[in-house]
């Protein structure tokens, strides 16, 4: 637990020095209940969280679930063709509608059989035509902002949130050669980790540890900070066109090379991590990412 005086701006001071001469935050940061609150309502809450990519839903019907910190959401390709995003609970009394990812061209509640198209309307609800002043039309799935690049998909719990492209700021531009709209998501993992979101993401923002912690397959690396704009950072590992830096601990990833690189972009991994949760890496003939889900002061999922 912290101090009494949990938010008095001197306890983080030094925290907000420059980089080389500040320190961590203070411990109760990574493990206080009400910290963790504040961090939901001012820094998941106004932000664009990533939850997919466009492919991982081909067909009308497909869905992946994204369960944040601002609620559990569904994200689904509709019968028009389009990609949309609704908070995964029924209006009736707000049951859970989907788990997981899959395909349903209808979502079925599992507690009443309120029955919803993959747009989000409302189609049936049983015993309720003799409801006095029911009108289905006002009882569709609430929607959630949903905006996309280059086949990313990410969703924001606020309601006017400024448009993702100003929040990427000059990313889309920076990573414009590595063609991400052709890319294809091949796997998806979901971990469930015992410790406070902030470790896995500062783990990430940083190659101190790949020496000692991931000598066979990251190995030691020599990174150097990459000026950006936006709500993004970005950190760059010479590779010499050698092979890619693999996200696999049995082998390395042998894919053919980019053949719109050059220059540094051929020669390296870029780590990039979009505030507040993910990571996207890419490197000269493939990219990964990884994207925490923070369930509380303790635990987070990670998705791979």
């Amino acid at each position: 637990m912290g101090p009494d005086d949990l938010f008095d701006p001197a306890h983080y001071q030094q925290v907000r020095q420059p980089l080389l001469e500040a320190s961590t935050l203070p411990g109760w940061c990574y493990t206080d209940p009400v910290f963790y609150e504040r961090e939901v309502r001012r820094v998941f809450w106004p932000s664009w969280h990533f939850v997919g990519r466009e492919e991982e839903l081909p067909e009308p019907g497909d869905y992946l679930i994204y369960d944040g910190v601002g609620g559990p959401v569904i994200v689904i390709r509709t019968l028009a063709g389009d990609i949309k995003a609704f908070y995964n609970t029924c209006r009736h009394r707000g049951t859970r509608l989907l788990n997981d990812q899959g395909s349903a061209p209808r979502i079925v509640c599992p507690y009443h059989s309120w029955v919803y198209a993959c747009d989000g309307r409302l189609i049936r609800a049983p015993g309720m035509t003799s409801v006095a002043g029911f009108d289905p039309k006002d009882h569709g799935l609430l929607p959630v902002h949903l905006e996309s690049w280059a086949g990313f998909l990410f969703v924001h719990y606020g309601d006017e949130p400024a448009d993702l492209k100003d929040w990427l700021g000059d990313m889309p531009q920076f990573f414009a050669d590595h063609c991400p709209e052709d890319l294809q998501c091949v796997r998806r993992k979901r971990f469930d980790v015992g410790c406070n979101w902030k470790l896995l993401i500062e783990n990430a923002m940083e190659a101190y540890h790949t020496g000692t912690v991931h000598p066979t397959t990251l190995g030691r690396q020599h990174s150097k900070p990459i000026a950006t704009y936006g709500e993004w950072s970005c950190l760059f590992v010479h590779i010499d066109g050698k092979e890619s830096v693999s996200v696999l601990p049995d082998s390395r990833v042998s894919l053919p090379m980019n053949p719109n690189l050059y220059g540094e972009s051929s020669q390296g991994t870029f780590f990039t991590n979009v505030h507040p949760c993910t990571q996207f890496v890419f490197a000269p003939d493939c990219m990964w990412w990884l994207s925490v889900e923070p369930r509380g002061p303790a635990q987070c999922s990670l998705v791979l």
